[in-house]
C-alpha cells in the first residue's frame, strides 16, 4: 500500500498543488485547514506523514506538532514561510523531522518526503537483535523501534530512532557529521545544525546527564560516535 501524507495548510492553491504532485508520485493524500482537523484525522487515520504549515487559523502549527508529539511519533515536516533561523531550530526542537521554507521547488519536496517516508535505514544484522547497553539501563529494539531507559520507554521520533541505530552500527568508530546527514537524512542535506539539534534531542531522551553523554559522544570538528559496547 502506499505512503498515507496528510496535508495541513490553509491556503488551498498550495494544497491543491502539493497534493497533485504527490498523488502523482503514487502517494495517497489528505488534507487539513488547522491544526485541529488535523489532529482529528490523525485520531481517526494512520497517517505515514504529515506536511504542516505554521501561520493557521485556530491552531497553528506550533501547538499542532506539540499536540501531535503527544499522541505520535509519524514523522513530520513543517512547511513554512518563515525562514528565520530560530523557527527552524523551534521546529525541530518540538519535534519536527525536517523543515522546508516556502517557496520550494516540487522537486525538493517530493526528495524530502521520500528521506522522511524512508523506513529500512536499520542495518540488517540489527533488525532482529535486541540490544542492551550498561547493564541493561539502555535497551534499544532495531525492529519495532521501541527504547527503553531504565526500564522506562523513550518516546523516539523515527528520524531520532534512525540516528541512534546507525551510530550503534557504528559503534566506536567516529562518524563525519555529512556521512551522518547522508545516511540519515538523505544525500541532499548538508546543514550539521541539524544534525547537532537530533543529537540534543537524542541525548535528552537516552542519557542520564546528558551534558555529559555515556553514549553518544562528540569529535569535536568532526562528528559523533557511540561509545557503549553491546552487551
Amino acid at each position: 500500500m502506499s505512503a498515507r501524507i496528510l496535508i495541513v495548510e490553509d491556503e488551498p492553491a498550495i494544497v491543491k498543488m502539493l497534493s497533485s504532485a504527490l498523488e502523482r508520485s503514487g502517494y495517497q493524500v489528505k488534507s487539513a485547514r488547522d491544526g485541529r482537523s488535523a489532529l482529528q484525522q490523525l485520531k481517526n487515520t494512520p497517517f505515514d506523514l504529515i506536511i504542516l504549515d505554521i501561520a493557521m487559523p485556530r491552531m497553528d502549527g506550533w501547538e499542532a506538532l506539540r499536540r501531535i508529539r503527544a499522541i505520535s511519533n509519524v514523522p513530520v515536516i513543517m512547511l513554512t514561510g518563515q525562514d528565520a533561523d530560530q523557527d527552524q531550530v523551534r521546529g525541530l526542537e518540538t519535534g519536527a523531522d525536517d523543515y522546508i521554507t516556502k517557496p520550494a521547488s516540487i522537486a525538493v519536496i517530493r526528495a524530502r518526503v521520500r528521506a522522511a517516508l524512508r523506513r529500512d535505514r536499520q542495518p540488517q544484522h540489527l533488525a532482529e537483535e535486541v540490544l542492551h547497553f550498561n547493564n541493561g539501563h539502555l535497551v534499544v529494539h532495531p525492529g519495532s523501534g521501541e527504547v527503553l531507559v531504565n526500564g522506562q520507554p523513550a518516546e523516539l521520533t523515527p528520524t531520532e530512532h534512525r540516528l541512534l541505530l546507525y551510530l550503534i552500527a557504528n559503534a566506536g568508530q567516529v562518524r563525519p557529521h555529512q556521512e551522518v546527514l547522508a545516511a540519515v537524512w538523505g544525500p541532499d542535506y548538508r546543514d550539521p545544525e541539524v544534525l547537532k539539534l537530533f543529537i540534543s534531542r537524542l541525548r535528552k531522551k537516552i542519557e542520564s546527564d546528558p551534558a555529559h553523554p555515556h553514549y553518544i559522544k562528540t569529535q569535536r570538528g568532526f562528528g559523533y560516535y557511540f561509545a557503549a559496547e553491546k552487551e
